[in-house]
């Protein structure tokens, strides 16, 4: 599954907040919650490579699909605007849910961002899929709350692609 959103900022100041865990929970409650199961301090102050968070997934704020693990495995800054940060992820209720998010410069004050996930459920696939697609849509719309916020962006476009 890929799903693309341009964003009327510099990927330099999108890739900064992905790195940052608070931007995390809010993109992703209140349909999932992640609570950590074995960091009594909760998460890291900032992503980086080999980061391993154990968490009970939360659906709705109320159902537990049980344990879920998340490694980031690589973040990278290319030339010219392009960043990539890569997890692998799986649990209880997905055996496999590999994300890989790309941040990439279309000119000075644009940027695309990228969610491509591979996932693995089961016969429970189509479901997660489906589950997958709409989240990310969640997502995605949520970034561009939060990147609202953000005094660097004096306006803002928004288009799904």
């Amino acid at each position: 599954m890929k799903k693309s959103t341009k964003y009327d900022c510099k990927p330099e100041l999108m890739f900064k907040e992905i790195l940052d865990p608070s931007n995390f929970q809010e993109i992703t409650e209140p349909l999932l919650s992640f609570i950590p199961l074995d960091n009594t301090e909760g998460y890291p102050t900032k992503w980086e490579e080999n980061d391993e968070l154990h968490v009970n997934l939360i659906l709705f704020g109320v159902i537990s699909l049980g344990k879920h693990s998340i490694k980031v495995v690589n973040i990278g800054k290319y030339h010219n605007g392009l960043y990539l940060i890569q997890s692998q992820e799986g649990g209880e209720f997905t055996e496999i849910w590999n994300h890989d998010v790309i941040v990439e410069r279309l000119d000075n004050d644009t940027t695309k961002y990228t969610d491509i996930i591979k996932l693995k459920a089961g016969l429970k696939t189509p479901f997660v899929w489906i589950f997958a697609k709409l989240f990310y849509w969640h997502r995605q719309r949520k970034w561009r709350k939060i990147l609202k916020r953000k005094s660097e962006i004096p306006r803002f476009k928004y288009e799904i692609t």
